[in-house]
């Protein structure tokens, strides 16, 4: 198919799309749901990169460089977009034009409604900001928003999973852990706020009005490669939080003039965890993640000006936090020590924290206590602790012993902790799970399964 002839059905596509959106949910179209099936896709761009080798993109077949562009945006890393574009697009530094890109993506979205990028780094990035954007969730953000959702999955309310805007805000918020890169593309909180529905979201939602169920459904795929736990916990809590939403409403009726709903908090919403960062080829450092203790003030808001007034020593990290860290979102600390269990995790320097603020701290801001900790390495290279101890074929994780030297088998290598008091190996899980893992894995102190 020439490229006029993929204009026009990118053309019938988008249309229908805009048309459906502006009758139902006014949501915006992103250049990525562009409908075609993969081979579709791969003879687009063949025929793509044929015709910039002789030929200027023209006037009346843009669409099939929206659709390129957007489709290289999602395989974004870094920060070489235009790199990879020009390496795969050879004729492109002859014929084409960055500025060319950006006012077609700007015709884009005037004629079919299309997502117009916002935010600081959309103002500083003014061309590549729309192929990212129209990229929807490009594969070097999946792990680290699944990452940022498993962190505020407690914090999900009916009024927030219903606002995309309040829903990209608390993703922003949570996202300094993140990379530089990441945290410029939460800017747009509105977008990122539309993305977030979707992927929390299920049939009952309706999310097809949000996003194209095949694009959808692409993106959910790639990020359950990486981070398939963490995803379905999240999407998990958010339909719970529905349920329970729509429960009170029904008991509950109308309410009142004047009066709000504020969201109770559970205990887990201040539950620590444990990631381990690389330092070296074989080399780790550990962290304890303390989520944000603001979450504890809507229950008790006198809280504040003690949580705000005092410093705070971690059990096993060097020195103290300063006074009202843990109210201005996560925290990471460098643990230089494995915790001891005969001392409490956290300890505030004014002996005069409030009773009952003491007594949430010892029954739920502990670490795991058993002897063995199993942490999964995620694409970013981070090694996270997980709740359960099964593992999954063709994975690496992390095993980590309180009580002294893992012994190494085939399917482990040894480590170096910077924590005193921990003792690792890296375990390569086979794609093949074998009775030979199956025994080796038992005596670790896991389950292998397929």
């Amino acid at each position: 198919m020439s490229l006029i002839g993929w204009h026009q059905r990118l053309s019938s596509n988008f249309q229908a799309l805009h048309q459906s959106r502006r009758a139902n949910s006014r949501t915006p179209i992103f250049a990525l749901e562009h409908g075609l099936a993969q081979p579709e896709l791969s003879e687009l761009e063949r025929e793509v990169r044929a015709y910039i080798q002789k030929y200027t993109p023209t006037e009346n077949s843009w669409l099939p460089w929206i659709v390129y562009s957007a489709e290289l945006g999602y395989r974004y890393v870094g920060l070489e977009y235009w790199q990879t574009f020009e390496a795969e697009t050879v004729g492109w530094r002859e014929r084409g034009s960055r500025d060319w890109i950006r006012a077609k993506f700007k015709k884009f979205e005037n004629d079919y409604g299309g997502v117009i990028p916002s935010g600081s780094w959309a103002e500083h990035f003014t061309i590549i900001c729309h192929p990212i954007t129209h990229a929807i969730l490009p594969r070097d953000f999946q792990s680290q928003l699944a990452e940022v959702l498993a962190s505020i999955q407690n914090l999900f309310t009916v009024e927030n999973l219903q606002d995309p805007k309040l829903l990209g805000q608390l993703v922003r918020s949570y996202s300094f852990p993140q990379s530089r890169r990441f945290q410029q593309f939460v800017q747009d909180v509105e977008v990122v706020g539309l993305i977030t529905q979707a992927l929390l979201g299920n049939e009952e939602d309706q999310t097809s009005e949000v996003l194209l169920p095949s694009t959808l459904s692409r993106i959910v795929d790639d990020l359950e490669e990486v981070a398939v736990d963490q995803l379905h916990d999240a999407r998990r809590r958010a339909h719970i939080t529905r349920l329970k939403g729509f429960s009170r409403q029904r008991s509950v009726g109308v309410v009142g003039s004047g009066t709000r709903h504020i969201p109770s908090q559970d205990d887990s919403d201040i539950q620590p965890s444990l990631f381990l960062r690389r330092t070296g080829s074989s080399s780790w450092d550990v962290y304890l993640e303390i989520a944000d203790f603001s979450v504890l003030l809507v229950k008790h808001p006198s809280w504040r000006q003690f949580l705000g007034r005092t410093r705070v020593e971690i059990n096993g990290a060097r020195g103290m936090l300063p006074r009202g860290t843990l109210l201005f979102g996560t925290t990471a600390v460098h643990l230089r020590s494995y915790p001891t269990p005969e001392k409490e995790l956290l300890k505030f320097e004014d002996d005069h924290a409030p009773d009952e603020l003491i007594r949430l701290l010892s029954r739920t801001f502990s670490l795991y206590a058993g002897s063995m900790i199993l942490c999964r390495i995620a694409s970013d290279g981070r090694g996270h602790r997980m709740q359960g101890n099964i593992v999954r074929p063709g994975r690496e994780y992390l095993l980590l012993s309180t009580v002294g030297p893992i012994r190494s088998n085939t399917f482990t290598s040894s480590i170096s902790v910077s924590c005193q008091g921990l003792n690792g190996v890296r375990l390569c899980v086979p794609q093949e799970i074998s009775s030979d893992f199956s025994h080796h894995n038992r005596t670790s102190g896991s389950q292998g399964r397929a």
